[in-house]
Protein backbone atom coordinates (compact mmCIF):
# COMPACT_ATOMS: atom_id res chain seq x y z
CA UNK A 1 0.00 0.00 0.00
CA UNK A 2 1.30 3.71 -0.48
CA UNK A 3 -0.03 6.81 0.52
CA UNK A 4 0.49 10.08 -0.97
CA UNK A 5 -0.04 13.67 0.51
CA UNK A 6 -3.23 15.86 -1.62
CA UNK A 7 -3.88 19.48 -0.61
CA UNK A 8 -7.58 19.99 0.48
CA UNK A 9 -9.58 22.78 0.27
CA UNK A 10 -12.52 23.10 2.30
CA UNK A 11 -12.59 19.34 2.74
CA UNK A 12 -12.13 18.06 -0.91
CA UNK A 13 -9.18 16.90 -2.05
CA UNK A 14 -6.77 18.72 -5.23
CA UNK A 15 -8.42 16.68 -8.05
CA UNK A 16 -5.46 17.43 -9.89
CA UNK A 17 -2.66 15.86 -7.43
CA UNK A 18 -4.51 12.84 -7.04
CA UNK A 19 -5.28 12.61 -10.94
CA UNK A 20 -0.96 13.29 -11.20
CA UNK A 21 -1.18 10.17 -8.33
CA UNK A 22 -3.00 7.76 -10.70
CA UNK A 23 -1.17 8.69 -13.44
CA UNK A 24 2.40 7.36 -11.60
CA UNK A 25 0.58 4.80 -10.15
CA UNK A 26 -1.04 3.64 -13.82
CA UNK A 27 2.81 3.77 -14.90
CA UNK A 28 4.15 1.97 -12.72
CA UNK A 29 1.82 -0.62 -12.13
CA UNK A 30 0.26 -0.69 -15.62
CA UNK A 31 -2.97 1.96 -16.21
CA UNK A 32 -5.39 -0.63 -16.64
CA UNK A 33 -4.73 -1.86 -12.86
CA UNK A 34 -5.30 1.43 -11.64
CA UNK A 35 -8.55 3.57 -11.00
CA UNK A 36 -8.53 6.87 -8.92
CA UNK A 37 -9.62 10.53 -9.32
CA UNK A 38 -11.12 11.35 -12.39
CA UNK A 39 -10.42 7.65 -14.17
CA UNK A 40 -13.15 5.74 -12.50
CA UNK A 41 -14.38 3.48 -15.69
CA UNK A 42 -14.62 -0.03 -15.29
CA UNK A 43 -14.46 -0.53 -18.90
CA UNK A 44 -10.82 -1.44 -20.10
CA UNK A 45 -10.92 0.65 -23.20
CA UNK A 46 -12.96 3.23 -22.35
CA UNK A 47 -10.64 3.92 -19.03
CA UNK A 48 -7.63 3.68 -21.05
CA UNK A 49 -9.49 5.78 -23.82
CA UNK A 50 -10.06 8.16 -20.81
CA UNK A 51 -6.51 8.30 -19.61
CA UNK A 52 -4.81 8.64 -22.86
CA UNK A 53 -7.25 11.50 -23.93
CA UNK A 54 -6.19 13.23 -20.53
CA UNK A 55 -2.36 12.72 -21.34
CA UNK A 56 -2.69 13.87 -24.85
CA UNK A 57 -4.33 17.55 -23.71
CA UNK A 58 -1.55 17.71 -21.56
CA UNK A 59 0.66 17.40 -24.38
CA UNK A 60 2.24 13.80 -23.37
CA UNK A 61 1.98 11.75 -25.78
CA UNK A 62 2.26 8.20 -23.83
CA UNK A 63 0.45 5.26 -25.80
CA UNK A 64 -1.25 3.77 -22.47
CA UNK A 65 -3.01 1.27 -24.51
CA UNK A 66 0.48 -0.55 -25.21
CA UNK A 67 2.13 0.35 -21.71
CA UNK A 68 3.03 -2.28 -19.42
CA UNK A 69 0.96 -4.95 -21.99
CA UNK A 70 3.44 -7.72 -21.26
CA UNK A 71 2.90 -11.22 -20.38
CA UNK A 72 5.46 -13.74 -20.78
CA UNK A 73 2.86 -16.60 -20.49
CA UNK A 74 0.97 -14.71 -23.80
CA UNK A 75 4.33 -13.74 -25.16
CA UNK A 76 5.69 -17.35 -25.66
CA UNK A 77 1.86 -18.87 -27.14
CA UNK A 78 1.67 -16.26 -29.89
CA UNK A 79 5.65 -16.42 -30.51
CA UNK A 80 4.78 -20.16 -31.03
CA UNK A 81 1.18 -19.49 -32.58
CA UNK A 82 1.69 -16.49 -35.03
CA UNK A 83 -1.67 -17.18 -37.28
CA UNK A 84 -3.85 -15.96 -33.81
CA UNK A 85 -6.39 -13.66 -34.47
CA UNK A 86 -8.06 -11.45 -32.03
CA UNK A 87 -9.77 -9.02 -35.11
CA UNK A 88 -13.09 -10.83 -35.24
CA UNK A 89 -16.11 -8.97 -37.75
CA UNK A 90 -18.24 -8.12 -34.45
CA UNK A 91 -22.09 -6.51 -34.90
CA UNK A 92 -22.69 -3.76 -32.00
CA UNK A 93 -24.22 -6.25 -29.64
CA UNK A 94 -21.26 -8.24 -29.44
CA UNK A 95 -17.90 -8.43 -28.04
CA UNK A 96 -15.28 -10.75 -27.88
CA UNK A 97 -13.96 -12.95 -25.72
CA UNK A 98 -10.66 -15.40 -25.16
CA UNK A 99 -11.31 -19.08 -24.50
CA UNK A 100 -7.73 -20.23 -22.48
CA UNK A 101 -5.75 -23.73 -21.47
CA UNK A 102 -3.13 -23.32 -19.24
CA UNK A 103 -1.05 -25.89 -18.13
CA UNK A 104 -0.04 -26.23 -14.78
CA UNK A 105 2.42 -27.91 -12.83
CA UNK A 106 2.22 -31.68 -12.03
CA UNK A 107 0.21 -32.07 -15.18
CA UNK A 108 -2.99 -30.69 -14.41
CA UNK A 109 -5.08 -28.24 -16.33
CA UNK A 110 -6.87 -25.08 -16.06
CA UNK A 111 -9.58 -23.68 -18.65
CA UNK A 112 -11.70 -20.62 -18.46
CA UNK A 113 -12.30 -17.59 -20.45
CA UNK A 114 -11.54 -14.02 -20.17
CA UNK A 115 -12.29 -10.41 -21.78
CA UNK A 116 -8.79 -8.89 -21.12
CA UNK A 117 -6.34 -12.25 -21.50
CA UNK A 118 -3.36 -10.10 -21.06
CA UNK A 119 -4.14 -8.41 -17.67
CA UNK A 120 -5.53 -11.83 -15.93
CA UNK A 121 -2.47 -13.51 -17.14
CA UNK A 122 -0.27 -10.95 -15.45
CA UNK A 123 -2.02 -11.16 -12.64
CA UNK A 124 -1.34 -14.81 -12.38
CA UNK A 125 2.73 -14.26 -13.48
CA UNK A 126 2.31 -12.28 -9.99
CA UNK A 127 0.78 -14.81 -7.97
CA UNK A 128 -2.66 -13.77 -8.14
CA UNK A 129 -4.62 -17.07 -8.72
CA UNK A 130 -7.96 -18.59 -8.94
CA UNK A 131 -8.33 -21.58 -5.84
CA UNK A 132 -7.23 -24.45 -8.58
CA UNK A 133 -4.36 -22.58 -9.65
CA UNK A 134 -3.28 -21.53 -6.15
CA UNK A 135 -2.90 -25.52 -5.69
CA UNK A 136 -0.88 -26.15 -9.12
CA UNK A 137 0.86 -23.23 -10.51
CA UNK A 138 0.55 -22.46 -14.11
CA UNK A 139 3.77 -22.98 -16.04
CA UNK A 140 1.81 -22.45 -19.98
CA UNK A 141 -0.41 -21.32 -22.16
CA UNK A 142 -1.24 -24.70 -24.69
CA UNK A 143 -4.37 -22.96 -26.29
CA UNK A 144 -6.27 -19.34 -26.99
CA UNK A 145 -9.67 -19.48 -28.97
CA UNK A 146 -11.37 -15.60 -29.14
CA UNK A 147 -14.85 -16.42 -29.13
CA UNK A 148 -17.60 -13.87 -30.40
CA UNK A 149 -20.97 -13.86 -27.98
CA UNK A 150 -22.98 -11.05 -26.88
CA UNK A 151 -21.81 -8.23 -24.84
CA UNK A 152 -24.79 -9.02 -22.31
CA UNK A 153 -23.26 -12.04 -21.84
CA UNK A 154 -20.83 -12.09 -18.34
CA UNK A 155 -20.64 -15.96 -19.04
CA UNK A 156 -19.64 -18.73 -21.22
CA UNK A 157 -19.97 -22.03 -19.97
CA UNK A 158 -21.27 -23.32 -22.87
CA UNK A 159 -18.21 -22.96 -25.59
CA UNK A 160 -15.88 -24.27 -22.54
CA UNK A 161 -17.56 -28.01 -22.53
CA UNK A 162 -16.14 -29.08 -25.77
CA UNK A 163 -12.66 -28.08 -24.88
CA UNK A 164 -13.53 -29.50 -20.73
CA UNK A 165 -14.31 -33.09 -22.17
CA UNK A 166 -10.89 -32.94 -24.57
CA UNK A 167 -9.03 -32.26 -21.76
CA UNK A 168 -10.78 -34.78 -19.96
CA UNK A 169 -11.02 -37.46 -22.32
CA UNK A 170 -6.53 -36.69 -22.74
CA UNK A 171 -5.58 -36.04 -19.04
CA UNK A 172 -8.59 -37.44 -16.98
CA UNK A 173 -11.18 -35.43 -15.45
CA UNK A 174 -8.98 -35.56 -11.84
CA UNK A 175 -6.03 -33.50 -13.44
CA UNK A 176 -8.86 -30.67 -15.21
CA UNK A 177 -10.92 -28.25 -14.02
CA UNK A 178 -12.71 -25.56 -15.88
CA UNK A 179 -15.99 -24.62 -16.88
CA UNK A 180 -19.00 -26.06 -14.92
CA UNK A 181 -16.25 -28.20 -13.27
CA UNK A 182 -14.60 -25.61 -11.17
CA UNK A 183 -14.94 -27.26 -7.83
CA UNK A 184 -11.37 -28.19 -6.51
CA UNK A 185 -12.26 -30.80 -4.04
CA UNK A 186 -11.70 -34.29 -5.96
CA UNK A 187 -14.70 -36.06 -4.60
CA UNK A 188 -17.08 -33.33 -5.08
CA UNK A 189 -15.75 -32.51 -8.42
CA UNK A 190 -15.61 -35.85 -9.52
CA UNK A 191 -19.36 -36.46 -8.22
CA UNK A 192 -20.39 -33.29 -10.53
CA UNK A 193 -18.36 -34.85 -13.20
CA UNK A 194 -20.60 -38.30 -13.29
CA UNK A 195 -23.51 -36.78 -12.93
CA UNK A 196 -23.39 -35.42 -16.79
CA UNK A 197 -20.55 -38.28 -17.82
CA UNK A 198 -20.44 -41.87 -18.25
CA UNK A 199 -17.13 -44.21 -19.01
CA UNK A 200 -17.57 -45.72 -22.12
CA UNK A 201 -14.48 -47.35 -23.22
CA UNK A 202 -11.99 -45.68 -21.94
CA UNK A 203 -14.09 -42.30 -22.84
CA UNK A 204 -16.18 -39.59 -21.11
CA UNK A 205 -19.27 -39.47 -22.93
CA UNK A 206 -22.03 -36.88 -21.69
CA UNK A 207 -25.23 -38.36 -21.17
CA UNK A 208 -28.35 -37.32 -23.33
CA UNK A 209 -31.15 -35.45 -22.35
CA UNK A 210 -33.20 -38.88 -22.34
CA UNK A 211 -30.66 -40.80 -20.20
CA UNK A 212 -30.07 -37.84 -17.76
CA UNK A 213 -33.65 -37.39 -16.87
CA UNK A 214 -33.64 -40.96 -16.60
CA UNK A 215 -30.90 -40.53 -13.82
CA UNK A 216 -32.64 -37.27 -11.94
CA UNK A 217 -35.88 -39.95 -11.63
CA UNK A 218 -34.15 -42.65 -9.99
CA UNK A 219 -32.03 -40.56 -7.65
CA UNK A 220 -35.27 -39.23 -6.89
CA UNK A 221 -37.22 -42.13 -6.56
CA UNK A 222 -34.13 -43.77 -4.32
CA UNK A 223 -34.05 -40.57 -1.98
CA UNK A 224 -37.75 -40.98 -1.19
CA UNK A 225 -36.64 -44.93 -0.56
CA UNK A 226 -34.29 -43.75 1.77
CA UNK A 227 -36.96 -41.32 3.42
CA UNK A 228 -39.72 -44.01 4.32
CA UNK A 229 -36.99 -45.96 5.89
CA UNK A 230 -36.39 -43.45 8.43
Amino acid sequence: MKYQEAVFENGIPDMNMVNEWVLQCGAEYGYENVRGGSFNLLEPEQHLGAIQSFLQKKGKGVNVTNFSNYSKLLEDYEKNNPEIDYDLPLNDNERIMVVYVLALEDGYYHVSYSSNLTALMQKYEKGKYCEWCKLHTPVKLLEIIPVICPKDHLEIIEELDPIVEKYFNEYGAEKVRGGRFSIVDEKLHLKKVFERYKIDECKYIRYTQKEMNHLKYERKKSRKTNNSKE
